[in-house]
């Protein structure tokens, strides 16, 4: 286990523009770059709930906004106004909003990944387990 796992929360700067309203959604978000195994089965229990009953073959651009809010719901940890207003993105008419803040979520996810990566790989001490333990 290493000494120093990097920061999982990190903020992000929305800047979009939605295809319906036309209107700008800026802000700073403070998100989970990693999401914990309550946040994975928070987030697969809101997918459920807001697809429930869906015809998940019928409507996929619809599948994919609820899967989209579902992933973004244990990610946000801080927002600006509009974004808690809007009830964590249901009530948006727009989606790609949605799916810009899902994809710097993404790009905080891989840049995690590649300190914690660095991390390892800086001869930081793990735990003493052995490489290939025999059974």
């Amino acid at each position: 286990m290493l000494n120093r796992i990097p920061d999982h929360i990190v903020t992000v700067v929305l800047d979009s523009v939605g295809e319906k309203s036309g209107s700008r959604f800026y802000g700073s978000f403070r998100v989970k770059a990693v999401l914990s195994h309550g946040d994975q089965l928070l987030a697969a229990r809101t997918a459920s709930e807001l697809l429930k009953g869906l015809e998940r073959d019928i409507n996929n651009e619809l599948v994919m906004r609820g899967e989209t809010i579902a992933q973004l719901q244990p990610r946000v940890v801080d927002a600006p106004d509009w974004w808690w207003a809007s009830h964590g993105g249901r009530n948006l008419v727009d989606a790609e909003p949605l799916y810009a803040l899902l994809g710097l979520c993404s790009k905080a996810a891989e840049d995690w990944d590649k300190q914690l990566e660095l991390a390892a790989n800086a001869g930081e001490p793990s735990a003493n387990v052995p490489n290939n333990p025999k059974p």
